[in-house]
């Protein structure tokens, strides 16, 4: 996992919510020790592990759009010279 992650506005806004949950949930643990191996380690690996599953999806959804761009480009009738100031706004 990116540890760098964490330090973001968008994924410290989806930790806030269950972190409130993960704090009242607190006195049911022997320890904090206990409650951070236990409760928050876990909810909180799986919780990053889905936000970075979305990012690499995202990437991939947008890599694959400007390949089809890039292939319908190239792929068009029109003359090289069209093609090239269209190819590098990709770029």
């Amino acid at each position: 996992m990116d540890p760098v992650i964490v330090t973001e506005a968008v994924v410290k806004d989806k930790i806030r919510s269950p972190w409130a949950r993960w704090r009242r949930s607190r006195h049911y643990y022997a320890d904090e020790l206990m409650w951070s191996e236990r409760c928050v380690k876990p909810q909180l690996k799986r919780l990053l592990r889905q936000e970075e599953a979305e990012r690499r999806a995202n990437y991939r959804n947008v890599e694959n759009y400007l390949y089809e761009c890039l292939y319908d480009i190239l792929r068009s009738n029109a003359p090289a010279t069209d093609k090239l100031p269209a190819l590098q706004r990709y770029k």
